[in-house]
């Protein structure tokens, strides 16, 4: 999604713009990490699920032009990456693995300006200071971390793992998991008939899965959300579109890591915004993958 994001903001936002492939890694560099073959890789990816329309030449893949449905899915990406409360979901995980890396891996003592050093975002746009601010408050209320705030600053300045903390990475869950939660299971599910079904019912195929491959695993739930598109209003179903479709190019480039932030995305969008019990469903699938795709 980051690519068909660039195609959209190199064409202005406007459909049928040339787009040379050169100007796309100019506008990416410094912002995504990725090689001409790869930009090349996902272009082909997006033009076969016709979001642009492509041309290849005797140098490769050299120019695209943004479709209509792509231009749609690049907007409403660029609004879900700028969401409040998905942003902060994220960065609450996110600050907490880095502060496991710094103190257990490094054996360092990280202040909050040491994490923004590194330019943390979600999808591309950067964290803010008071994100930051409210993520640490978050999970020192929460009882993750610990520490003294400094002057104004209520999260700690200087955070410490707690024992919590360290055990919801260390069995590498979510500070939004419930505590002391079973093992999240996977569903595979087929939707027949009238979407708003229930878990069990007997509208619906619900097979439990036990093997480990993830990528499978996520095809198969993405699989089942883009099968119930077509049920959910017009523009969920093109932020969902826009979701799916990101989660997926993580899962055909062997990205796990960002894998898990697109089924997070996804999993917060349909639990909070979709009606009835499918959306419920759909979600509590997205969330159930979380677990095995690691850091």
């Amino acid at each position: 999604m980051r690519v068909l994001l660039a195609v959209y903001q190199v064409a202005d936002g406007k459909t049928g713009e040339r787009v040379a492939t050169d100007d796309l890694e100019r506008h990416l560099e410094g912002d995504l990490d990725i090689d001409r073959d790869s930009l090349e890789d996902v272009l082909q990816t997006l033009w076969n699920r016709r979001l642009v329309l492509g041309f290849r030449g005797g140098d490769g893949l050299n120019t695209v032009f943004l479709e209509p449905i792509g231009k749609d899915l690049a907007m409403q990406f660029d609004l879900l990456r700028s969401d409040p409360s998905l942003r902060i979901r994220e960065l609450q995980d996110a600050y907490l693995r880095w502060l496991y890396v710094q103190t257990e891996q490094r054996g360092l003592n990280p202040t909050v300006s040491d994490y923004m050093a590194t330019s943390p975002g979600f999808h591309g746009v950067p964290y803010t200071d008071q994100e930051l601010l409210k993520a640490g408050v978050r999970l020192k209320d929460g009882g993750f971390i610990e520490g003294e705030g400094r002057f104004s600053y209520p999260a700690p300045a200087q955070p410490r793992l707690t024992a919590r903390g360290r055990l919801v990475i260390e069995k590498d869950r979510s500070v939004h998991d419930e505590p002391d939660q079973p093992a999240l299971q996977y569903f595979n599910t087929t939707v027949h008939g009238n979407a708003n079904v229930a878990n069990a019912s007997p509208g619906s195929n619900q097979v439990l899965v036990v093997d480990s491959e993830w990528a499978a695993k996520s095809t198969a739930v993405l699989d089942a959300i883009e099968q119930a598109l077509s049920t959910l209003p017009a523009d969920m179903s093109t932020a969902v579109a826009a979701l799916v479709a990101d989660a997926r190019n993580a899962v055909e480039t062997d990205a796990p890591s960002r894998a898990k932030r697109a089924f997070t995305a996804l999993g917060s969008f349909l639990g909070d915004a979709a009606s009835g019990a499918l959306g419920g469903l759909l979600s509590a699938q997205a969330v159930a993958l979380i677990p095995l795709l690691g850091g």
